[in-house]
């Protein structure tokens, strides 16, 4: 007999399981985002997602991806890759899924340092790949996948907004308006037409990628 197929949903459990594991052996501060790492959209713990992303600390970045080579991680896409703007890796290993491995997070004009650091202070313990992780407050998860649905320009909705009332979507709106991400923000709720003429050249940018580029890159 063969060895059954792990599904792809609990492979990108334990996928985040790992990266935990090598951002504590390096003193890494890591942020799980999206998938399960989003209680807002999980449902009997499964989900739609094939891949793990997270998001590092800005001035860990470097230490981190060192790490992960040990690990045996290799480059998939690298950050100048990723059009139209460089903020986010992805790796590939042998036994596990893909791992998008994210230096900021695309929509707030706010540094990536900044915007780390006020995610990381409201931060929560999730058990993902039992694993104890650190993910997004419910706010932190709001925003950030609502900017991700802002930069799909219709192709996603911001499934995190939904389902949401009204006091997760104001603590949400707020946290935007804090990061100077109200506009991105906006455009991931509808509120706002990203191809409008009272879309600012600064502020598309703002929707479609960082204004801050990696150091070095």
């Amino acid at each position: 007999m063969g060895v059954p197929e792990v599904p792809i949903w609990a492979l990108t459990h334990l996928t985040h399981a790992s990266l935990q594991r090598t951002a504590e052996r390096c003193s890494v501060d890591l942020l799980h985002i999206k998938g399960p790492a989003t209680r807002l959209s999980l449902r009997d713990g499964r989900h739609d997602s094939s891949d793990a992303d997270v998001l590092v600390r800005p001035a860990h970045q470097d230490r981190f991806l060192e790490a992960l080579a040990a690990d045996g991680w290799t480059l998939a896409t690298g950050f100048n890759e990723d059009p139209p703007f460089g903020y986010a890796t992805n790796f590939a290993h042998p036994s596990w899924a893909y791992a998008d491995v994210h230096y900021q997070v695309p929509g707030p004009r706010a540094t990536p340092e900044a915007v780390f650091e006020r995610l990381w202070r409201d931060h929560e313990i999730a058990t993902i790949g039992h694993r104890p992780c650190p993910v997004l407050s419910v706010a932190g998860q709001i925003l950030v996948h609502t900017l991700h649905a802002a930069r799909s320009e219709g192709s996603e909705r911001a499934e995190a907004w939904e389902l949401s009332g009204p006091e997760l979507r104001d603590a949400g709106l707020a946290l935007a308006h804090e990061l100077d991400a109200a506009a991105a923000f906006a455009v991931g709720i509808g509120d706002l037409d990203p191809h409008s003429s009272e879309m600012s050249f600064e502020v598309c940018l703002s929707v479609h990628g960082p204004l801050h580029s990696r150091s070095g890159s």
